[in-house]
C-alpha cells in the first residue's frame, strides 16, 4: 500500500513539474540587490513601496529608488555593526 502511495506521489510531482515547465515556469521572488553578504528581495522592496504609498507617496521609480537606497544603507550599517562586534 505504501508503494502505491509512493508511485502516485512521484507521478503527481512529475506531472506538476512538467506542467510548470510547459507554461514557462513561475517566479516566486527575485533578488534585486546584494550588499556584501546581504540580499534584498523584490518582495521586500514591494512591501516598502506599499508602505510609502500608504503614507501618501506616489508609486513611481523615485519612491522605489528611495526605498532601495534605504535597504542598502540598512544592510551596510548591519554589516559595519557586526564587524565592529567581531573585533
Amino acid at each position: 500500500m505504501k508503494r502505491i502511495y509512493f508511485v502516485i506521489s512521484v507521478f503527481l510531482v512529475s506531472a506538476f513539474t512538467a506542467l510548470v515547465h510547459a507554461q514557462g515556469g513561475y517566479q516566486v521572488d527575485k533578488i534585486i540587490a546584494k550588499v556584501d553578504n546581504q540580499i534584498i528581495l523584490k518582495s521586500e522592496l514591494d512591501l516598502a513601496v506599499l508602505q510609502q504609498v500608504s503614507m501618501g507617496e506616489l508609486d513611481n521609480h523615485i519612491t522605489r529608488c528611495k526605498s532601495l537606497e534605504t535597504f542598502a544603507c540598512q544592510s551596510r550599517n548591519r554589516l559595519s555593526n557586526s564587524r565592529r562586534q567581531n573585533h
